[in-house]
């Protein structure tokens, strides 16, 4: 089974797909250690991922604060843009010094540095 098939059979499972009735798991860290196992395989470094997926809590927290500022104008479209590459790139290349460069792109598919425009600033601008 190749990874990908793989990773689309545990995502099934934490959503309860094909089977009745569903789960209170934790879908986010559910979905993130799915992609672990079928990237990394299922007997990668713990407390490497806890710190990853910890990582990625904080930046969805504050992308949604990010969001809330942007949604109440005190962030400009600008503004909003080149802080959420930002913050997007310091996070990319925080989990890529946990994870090591070769693992980081198994997980992420792409290297941290190739990772800079998360936003693109001119579809964005165009599109509010």
């Amino acid at each position: 089974m190749s990874p990908y098939d793989y990773f689309d059979m545990r995502i099934a499972q934490i959503h309860g797909l094909n089977r009745a009735g569903g789960s209170n798991m934790d879908i986010r860290h559910e979905e993130f250690m799915a992609m672990a196992d079928a990237f990394l395989g299922p007997d990668y470094d713990k407390g490497k991922l806890q710190q990853v997926e910890q990582l990625q809590l904080e930046l969805h927290a504050h992308q949604a604060r990010l969001a809330a500022d942007f949604q109440s104008r005190q962030l400009d479209e600008q503004a909003f843009v080149d802080e959420s590459n930002r913050l997007s790139a310091f996070i990319a290349a925080r989990c890529e010094a946990i994870l090591g460069a070769a693992d980081f792109h198994k997980l992420f598919g792409a290297a941290a540095a190739d990772l800079n425009s998360y936003i693109d600033a001119n579809a964005f601008l165009q599109a509010v």
